[in-house]
C-alpha cells in the first residue's frame, strides 16, 4: 500500500460501513480487488454499478464478472504486484472506461435486483413444474 500511497497518490481507509460504500465509490478513479481468494466478491459488482473501471486478480469468481480475456476489467495473478501495477497504470491510462461501460451494462443486467429474483422465480418454477406466463398470456387468460 505504500508504494501505490506515494506513486499513484491512492488513499486506503481500510474497513467501511456499507452505508459509506457510495461515497467511496463516487470519489473514485479506479477500483482494485487483489484477493488470493474470494467467494462472490459483490464490491465488484458494486463498483460495476458505480461505472468504475476494475483490476483484480485472476481467480474465479473474479474472472467470471471482469471476464476471462478482461473485456470488462484486468485481472493479474495472484501475488504478481509488478503485474498488479502495470493494470493499475494502463487501466487509468487507456481504454478503462470502455471496460468500466461493459461491467455496468453487465452487472446491470446479470446482478440487478430485478434480474436475480427473476433468475430465482424460473428456479421454483422449474422446481415446481410450473411454467412462468407472460403478463400478455395472464391478460389474455382472464
Amino acid at each position: 500500500l505504500d508504494v501505490a500511497r506515494n506513486t499513484l497518490g491512492c488513499r486506503a481507509d481500510g474497513v467501511q460501513p456499507p452505508k459509506r460504500i457510495p461515497e467511496y465509490m463516487a470519489a473514485a478513479d479506479l477500483f482494485v480487488l487483489p484477493s488470493h481468494s474470494e467467494g462472490l466478491p459483490t464490491v465488484i459488482v458494486e463498483a460495476g454499478f458505480a461505472g468504475l473501471p476494475v483490476v483484480g486478480t485472476d481467480i474465479e469468481p473474479i474472472t467470471d464478472l471482469l471476464g476471462a480475456a478482461g473485456e470488462r476489467g484486468l485481472t493479474v495473478s495472484v501475488g504478481d504486484a509488478d503485474a498488479l501495477a502495470r493494470a493499475i497504470h494502463r487501466t487509468l491510462d487507456d481504454s478503462g472506461a470502455e471496460r468500466a461501460a461493459r461491467l455496468k451494462q453487465f452487472v446491470t443486467e446479470e446482478h440487478a435486483v430485478s434480474s436475480a429474483v427473476a433468475r430465482l422465480l424460473n428456479i421454483y418454477d422449474e422446481a415446481l413444474g410450473n411454467s412462468r406466463r407472460t403478463t400478455s398470456e395472464k391478460e389474455t387468460a382472464q
